[in-house]
């Protein structure tokens, strides 16, 4: 879907037209409100994952 994104805090679906949007590694996020856009800033790995974080199995 052309314009379309999913937030990554609540999974609800975005316009890209949003403005409430977030660049972060390069990429940019896009967010159904402020306060999602907030809870992603304070700790976004939570939602996208770290790659470089070791999980307790490893």
């Amino acid at each position: 879907m052309l314009g379309i994104a999913k937030d990554p805090v609540c999974k609800a679906k975005v316009k890209k037209s949003t403005r409430y949007k977030w660049i972060f590694n390069s990429r940019v996020f896009y967010f159904d409100s402020a306060a999602c856009k907030g809870t992603f800033k304070g700790n976004p790995h939570q939602f996208i994952g770290d790659k470089n974080k070791k999980s307790f199995l490893e």
